[in-house]
């Protein structure tokens, strides 16, 4: 059941809220962190001034081993511009704080503003939701707070499409609801979204329980998505902790993403977004062998970023779709009316120089499947590429749209002894039934790998939704959410949405060397400071 609280929404009594008297902190680590309230009211808790990461650990008596060739001056002046030059790297990074960082009596008893991607499909005409994947990838978020006493608001937007008005902001009473039926108990609706009733909401809730606010978009026009400074203070006002967990919006600066952590701290990363950067970041920069990839979709031009950094890591790759057409073009072949990108053609010889100088073994389709037009009952055949070289021509007026017979048995038994596959981009025009065998055959591979304890990671909006379809989803490793910020984070950039929360917590080593694992130094001997003997490695 949803437990409806339908207060009209007013911004104006944030303003004119009681004074309310500070919380006393249940953890230790939580204590430089003020709280949402204050002797001096509401308004008290705001802190825009204050710093929010903690100082820089780089110094330059930390970096001058990296210049001592140098004279003094200039080595006080190199060593200085690195320590900048880290600590600028430092602030500029997706590796933030999470609810993993954090301890459990930091979260019990405290109010927790939950950003998350509500915005969940809705059948046409009827207020229930069509498809709730958003709401089951949440789930480990809410649960885990639950089970550590936190008080949860969760906070989102939700568009309704109206065919001729396009997508407009709609309830979120739906979404509670259906939240609701997903955990079993009675989750709180409330008909606004910040305020005086919302901080009292966050007051009177059970530990453990669990709100669902207002559409962020309902009533408050553009500010969320021009990062409005009032909207982000009102919601910042509401919750003790912020946890951004909503990764498909990352990539962009809202006022409900970006803009709390300016008046909220701490905010740290949902499991969502852990997990998220546990595989787009670690598994692909440190993956188990053989590390296979395939790369399918319609433009090389939105992918080679990712294509180029993927190169640095990949033992093999595979290209299909329309993207295999430009390769083909790159290599002087004639691909008549198949999709393909005149302008990246030396972006596709950029890619297949830099993989034959890598070792990285790049491969095309054997074969494919034409057809004389792009539906369902065109004609077809299927022609093989003998040579991929000049001599090889698609016939004029046909195009390709899906894998042949022979190529995806090739790729079968070329991938699958790899420990970690990656696959961004369907191989052919999977929308029609008629050419999705390429594409089923490949995702038939990364569940197979996944069901195997192998890492499979799939990614983009129209991989995704493929793989649902064929049921392929519960046995792949990881399943990213995000869309544009997917791509941002695997071509290397820095996502605001992650880069504003807190900071994660300096390691100190405090304990000494095991004298039996130090080195052993003769000082009387010439050649002082050079070890006499390395000691043993340790056992894996």
């Amino acid at each position: 059941g949803v437990r409806r609280l339908s207060s009209p929404v007013t911004g104006s009594r944030v303003a004119q809220a009681p004074s309310i008297s500070a919380r006393k902190c249940p953890g230790t680590s939580m204590a430089a962190f003020p709280s949402r309230s204050s002797e001096a009211g509401l308004g008290g808790a705001l802190f825009r001034n204050r710093p929010r990461r903690s100082p820089s650990p780089y110094t330059t008596r930390d970096v001058l081993a990296r210049f001592s060739d140098k004279p003094s001056k200039s080595l006080t002046e190199e060593a200085n511009a690195y320590a900048d030059e880290l600590e600028a790297k430092r602030e500029q990074t997706n590796v933030r704080m999470s609810l993993l960082d954090m301890d459990d009596p930091d979260i019990r008893g405290r109010v927790i503003l939950v950003r998350a991607d509500l915005n969940c499909p809705l059948e046409p005409d009827k207020d229930i939701v069509a498809d709730h994947q958003r709401l089951l990838d949440i789930i480990p978020t809410i649960k885990y707070i639950k089970e550590r006493g936190g008080k949860i608001l969760l906070a989102g937007h939700i568009d309704r499409y109206i065919p001729g008005k396009g997508t407009i902001p709609t309830s979120m009473a739906p979404v509670a609801s259906k939240l609701s039926e997903l955990l079993d108990e009675i989750v709180t609706f409330t008909a606004e979204s910040y305020g005086d009733s919302v901080y009292q909401l966050g007051n009177a809730l059970n530990e453990g329980s669990v709100a669902v606010l207002e559409n962020l978009r309902l009533h408050t026009e553009d500010q969320d998505q021009e990062n409005s400074d009032d909207l982000a203070q009102k919601l910042a006002l509401i919750c003790d902790i912020f946890v951004m967990d909503d990764f498909a919006d990352a990539h962009l600066e809202f006022a409900s993403t970006v803009g709390v952590p300016r008046y909220r701290q701490p905010a740290v990363g949902g499991l969502l977004v852990e997990k998220e950067m546990r595989y787009l970041v670690e598994s692909i920069q440190t993956p188990k062998r053989p590390f296979a990839a395939v790369i399918g979709g319609k433009r090389l031009s939105e992918k080679f970023e990712m294509f180029n950094k993927l190169l640095d890591k990949v033992d093999g790759v595979f290209v299909g779709g329309a993207i295999a057409n430009t390769f083909m073009l790159a290599r002087g072949m004639f691909v008549a009316d198949s999709l393909a990108e005149k302008e990246e053609v030396s972006h596709a010889r950029r890619l297949e120089l830099k993989a034959k100088n890598k070792g990285v073994q790049l491969m095309l389709p054997r074969d494919v499947i034409l057809a004389d037009s792009f539906n369902r009952k065109a004609l077809t055949q299927r022609m093989a590429y003998k040579t991929l070289k000049i001599n090889t021509r698609v016939p004029a007026g046909w195009m390709a749209l899906d894998l042949g017979p022979y190529t995806p048995d090739e790729l079968v038994r070329s991938f699958k002894s790899a420990k970690t596959i990656f696959w961004n981009g369907p191989v052919g025009a999977a929308e029609m039934e008629e050419y999705s065998r390429g594409s089923t055959i490949v995702g038939a591979l990364c569940a197979a790998l996944g069901k195997t304890n192998r890492t499979s990671i799939v990614g983009g909006p129209d991989t995704v939704k493929f793989i649902t379809k064929q049921k392929f989803r519960e046995h792949i490793t990881h399943v990213s959410t995000g869309s544009a910020s997917f791509m941002d984070l695997m071509e290397g950039k820095v996502l605001p949405g992650l880069n504003c929360l807190t900071s994660k917590p300096e390691v100190r080593v405090s304990e000494g060397i095991p004298f039996e694992a130090a080195p052993v130094f003769d000082l009387n001997q010439e050649g002082y400071g050079k070890p006499i003997y390395n000691p043993p490695p340790e056992d894996d």
